[in-house]
């Protein structure tokens, strides 16, 4: 399966995203300690619906490392998510997945940029 890997700048930071499938886009947030690799497995069975959008959060895997917990802000992080977001949509509105210790980031993301998205 072929996959698109792009490096995303956001609030100084910069995400590393990667995207494979096809369909409207399915952003996910990995777990703590997670990275985009693993999400990718765990969603690859979607990908002949959807166009899966995975990154590397701030301070994780390929992602700036991040040593000031401050920057581990929720809205700091729900704007990493429209970053990506953005980069990689095109007129369609994506659908967000996230793991326990992220689920905010979507509701957070939809309640700031209220019409851009879905959560699922």
């Amino acid at each position: 399966m072929d996959s698109e890997i792009v490096k995303i700048n956001s609030d100084g930071l910069e995400l590393v995203a990667e995207s494979f499938g096809s369909g409207p886009p399915l952003i996910a947030a990995h777990g703590l300690t997670g990275n985009r690799h693993i999400t990718g497995r765990q969603l690859k069975q979607l990908a002949n619906r959807y166009r899966i959008i995975v990154y590397d959060q701030r301070g994780h895997s390929d992602s700036t490392p991040v040593t000031n917990p401050s920057l581990y802000n929720p809205d700091r992080m729900a704007e990493d998510m429209r970053a990506v977001a953005w980069m990689h949509m095109a007129s369609r509105k994506p659908s967000f997945k996230a793991n326990r210790w992220v689920r905010r980031l979507p509701c957070s993301f939809t309640l700031i940029h209220t019409g851009s998205a879905r959560c699922c």
